[in-house]
C-alpha cells in the first residue's frame, strides 16, 4: 500500500512538455535578428535565454522596442505557472 501511494505521487508530480517548432527554411540565411522587448513579461530571465538560443545558432541578435520591416523580427511571450515551484509554463516566438 505504501508503495502504492508513492508511485501514484509520484505519477502526479511528472510533467510534460510539448513543442510545436516549424523549420524555418535555409534559403533565408538569417545571419542577425531584431527582437522586440516585451516590457510586460514576468519571466525575467527569458529574454537573455532567448538571445543564447540564437547564438548558438550563429544568428547575432539586438533588442529594440520598435519593428524594422527590412530585417528579421521576432516578438516573445512566456508565462509562468506554480506547482511547488515557479516553472516556465507557456513560450511563444512569432515572427
Amino acid at each position: 500500500m505504501k508503495l502504492l501511494a508513492i508511485l501514484i505521487t509520484l505519477i502526479t508530480i511528472t510533467g510534460c512538455t510539448s513543442m510545436k517548432v516549424p523549420p524555418v527554411p535555409a534559403s533565408l540565411n538569417i545571419k542577425k535578428i531584431i527582437i522586440q522587448k516585451n516590457p510586460k513579461l514576468a519571466v525575467s530571465d527569458y529574454l537573455p535565454v532567448l538571445r543564447e538560443g540564437f547564438d548558438r545558432h550563429g544568428i547575432s541578435t539586438y533588442v529594440s522596442s520598435t519593428e524594422n520591416e527590412k530585417d528579421f523580427f521576432a516578438i516573445y511571450t512566456a508565462l509562468r505557472s506554480w506547482d511547488l515551484a515557479t516553472f516556465l509554463s507557456h513560450a511563444e516566438i512569432k515572427e
